[in-house]
């Protein structure tokens, strides 16, 4: 399994059509733990939330896992299909669209 994010514009007033998004990034679930530990709010509760409330969050969680890499390193997949430089590296991705679209609304698939 894995998590799609991605977010979309907020609706045109006039129309209420909204079709445009960014582009979407993935991530095995196998480093759910990683991002919850690290407190990232990327699914439940944040979905439809926009990039500038998530920022602040998102930005802890990266400084979490930056601060103390051994601690999420050793929540690596023992699979090997997911890592703690792959969470680290999707959360940044997911920080950056948060940062350029900070009124656009968050979406998740699973």
């Amino acid at each position: 399994m894995s998590l799609d994010i991605w977010f979309e514009a907020p609706p045109c007033p006039t129309c209420k059509h909204s079709g445009e998004r960014t582009t979407g990034h993935n991530i095995t679930h196998n480093v759910e733990p990683m991002w919850r530990t690290a407190g990232a709010p990327l699914t439940g509760k944040d979905e439809g939330e926009t990039g500038a409330c998530l920022l602040p969050d998102l930005r802890a969680a990266i400084e979490a896992m930056l601060t103390e890499p051994e601690r999420f390193r050793k929540m690596n997949s023992p699979n090997g299909w997911g890592t703690y430089e792959g969470c680290l590296r999707f959360l940044f991705r997911v920080a950056w669209e948060a940062a350029d679209h900070p009124t656009w609304v968050m979406r998740a698939s699973r």
